[in-house]
């Protein structure tokens, strides 16, 4: 079994359509998505079923990506966190392994969740593969 088919990803991000493409990427590249658009019900997911890997969107509704962080931490150790946003000046602080500046190349995006996931990189990414 490919151990990428074993990782968990929770992707919270309130845009529809980067959701769907971003969690059929990731699904396309072997990894269980858990996608949420309210970061709210990301929290309780984490919560019962800790995952491995955290995609969150900074600028949300109900809860921003700074208020999601200090409930996450407020839990105990989590999974690393990788931040995508459309703000040049985030940088990396405590509790952001990672800052991604959208648009996100899909190469660095696919490459990145290999190694926060402590999986190999991978095949290539195509749609092919995606919609087969």
């Amino acid at each position: 079994m490919d151990p990428r088919a074993q990782k968990r990803v929770l992707l919270v991000e309130d845009d529809e359509g980067v959701l769907l493409l971003l969690s059929e990427i990731l699904e396309g590249c072997g990894y269980r998505v858990l996608p949420f658009f309210n970061p709210i019900d990301a929290l309780a997911e984490v919560r019962h079923a800790p995952p491995d890997l955290i995609i969150l969107d900074w600028y949300l509704p109900f809860m921003n990506g700074k208020d999601f962080l200090k409930h996450l931490e407020a839990s105990g150790p989590h999974a690393p966190v990788v931040v995508l946003t459309g703000d040049v000046n985030l940088r990396k602080s405590p509790g952001i392994d990672e800052v991604l500046v959208k648009p996100v190349g899909l190469d660095v995006l696919t490459e990145l969740v290999a190694t926060l996931t402590r999986c190999a990189p991978a095949p290539h990414f195509s749609w092919t593969r995606v919609h087969a």
